[in-house]
């Protein structure tokens, strides 16, 4: 002996955009979403400027060891000192 579900019924909403025969949407519950798109500020980086910080100029100096290896072994040494250059940002420090 199976029931058969009761009909469907067409409820009209109201005004105040719930159904009449529910209970009212609570306050304070309502959920809100907000979107923020964050941008980078965009920093042009010249010739000689830092990249990490875009303001300090990159200045260039031997390494201990390259000078030393230049000494020790001059003829090669020399090209090992030029390829041990150290790349530094004078204003944040950054090394390249």
């Amino acid at each position: 002996m199976s029931r058969a579900p009761p009909p469907y019924e067409v409820t009209q909403q109201s005004s105040y955009g719930y159904d009449q025969t529910q209970a009212p949407p609570q306050q304070g519950h309502t959920a809100q979403t907000t979107t923020v798109i964050a941008t980078s500020p965009t920093i042009v980086v010249g010739p000689g400027r830092c990249g990490a910080c875009g303001q300090g100029i990159i200045t260039e100096s031997y390494t201990i060891l390259g000078i030393v290896l230049a000494v020790l072994f001059f003829p090669l040494g020399v090209i090992c000192c030029l390829m041990m250059t150290e790349r530094r940002c004078g204003a944040c420090g950054a090394t390249y």
